[in-house]
């Protein structure tokens, strides 16, 4: 079974002055269940992003971990429970005024013993390295990268766009939720990274690697991309969770870690 080291940390930034930001992990309880880990960001100029992005999480990993044992599925689990989460945040908005429209991004990710799933929804990123390679593994749901899909801007545009943070999906918001996900088998994975936009416009993808192969500790890496994004400015929160993913385990140890955490 798959054996892993993890941390994360959550920064509110200089420039905001409330952290919308917010991260998971959730050891399996059980064998048959995957290791856990999410991060949202709650939309923002939106009131309730906070709540959203805290909720969101909470409600996708309660479904996932209930439904899963039943179902075996974990692709139908996994859209059902941002389905419901969807639906959780648009009833919670409608009917308090000081909520009205919450939204946030997600990035779900699922680790399996032969199986990495990852789904998401906004600009919230995963990276996984392989090789020594890091690779991203999510695209960014906004308005900059569907023109570029559709061949109506350049790569070099997409890169420059005024418009690079304005979401074309998010949770919460529409009536309907259309999550992305990718799978990808856990032989030869070596580190999983999970991140929103504070870092990443702050951090360039070879600065992420480069923390990973210098430190070789996620704790140590998660504290230095944080430094990095804060000494560029921290205009925005800023959330890392990195994970090392190496060697076996018993099912024993597996079981044995049973924390839960919403940070």
């Amino acid at each position: 079974m798959v054996n892993i080291v993890w941390a994360g940390l959550s920064n509110t930034g200089k420039v905001k002055e409330n952290n919308e930001d917010h991260y998971a992990i959730v050891p399996p309880q059980y064998p048959e269940l995957p290791y856990i880990f999410a991060i949202s960001d709650g939309v923002g100029g939106r009131k309730g992003g906070d709540l959203a992005s805290v909720r969101a999480i909470q409600v996708i990993s309660d479904y996932f971990v209930r439904h899963l044992p039943k179902s075996y599925n974990s692709p139908e689990v996994t859209q059902k429970a941002f389905e419901i989460a969807n639906r959780d945040l648009r009833l919670t908005g409608s009917s308090n005024a000081n909520l009205s429209g919450m939204g946030t991004t997600v990035v779900f990710a699922a680790l399996f013993d032969d199986t990495l799933q990852v789904t998401w929804i906004g600009d919230s990123r995963a990276y996984v390295v392989r090789k020594n390679n890091l690779e991203q593994v999510t695209v960014d749901h906004t308005l900059p990268n569907e023109l570029f899909k559709r061949g109506s801007i350049t790569e070099k545009q997409l890169k420059n766009h005024p418009c690079k943070h304005h979401l074309v999906r998010a949770l919460g918001i529409d009536e309907t939720v259309k999550p992305e996900m990718v799978q990808i088998p856990a032989q030869n994975l070596e580190w999983l990274v999970l991140c929103t936009d504070g870092l990443y416009e702050h951090v360039s993808d070879m600065e992420i690697q480069g923390a990973i192969h210098k430190l070789n500790d996620p704790t140590l890496v998660t504290k230095k991309l944080i430094q990095l994004a804060l000494s560029r400015g921290g205009t925005d929160n800023v959330t890392v969770v990195v994970v090392k993913i190496a060697g076996t385990q018993t099912k024993e140890d597996k079981a044995s870690k049973n924390r839960f955490g919403i940070f």
